[in-house]
């Protein structure tokens, strides 16, 4: 089994995304559009809060909120390239559902 990725988030500088480099590609996508709405989701609640309002870090219970934006991201590159035969491409959106389960329950393989 490999080991599935994991960000670290260093507010206003930077978002670093680490992952195995001998994951397969089709999970890597999946890690990528998970951790990225791991990012989306903490820059937005934080841009709308007003001074002195406690921000949200990485550390914060955004893990569901991550899955299901990187399940319409995926979903969106899916039909982006469905007529260009990528080998990347889910199959079925049911497929998809299944590698995002696979990674919460960390087992990509």
């Amino acid at each position: 089994m490999l080991n599935v990725g994991c960000a670290q988030y260093f507010p206003k500088q930077f978002f670093t995304v680490f992952f195995h480099p001998n994951m397969e590609e089709r999970h890597l996508r999946v890690c990528l559009a998970h951790e990225l709405g791991h990012l989306f989701i903490i820059e937005l609640v934080n841009e709308n809060k007003n001074d002195g309002e406690t921000l949200l870090n990485a550390g914060a219970l955004t893990e569901p909120l991550s899955s299901i934006f990187g399940i319409f991201t995926i979903m969106d590159k899916n039909d982006f390239y469905k007529d260009r035969g990528r080998k990347l491409n889910h199959n079925s959106w049911e497929k998809i559902l299944e590698d995002f389960i696979l990674l919460q329950n960390k087992v990509i393989n």
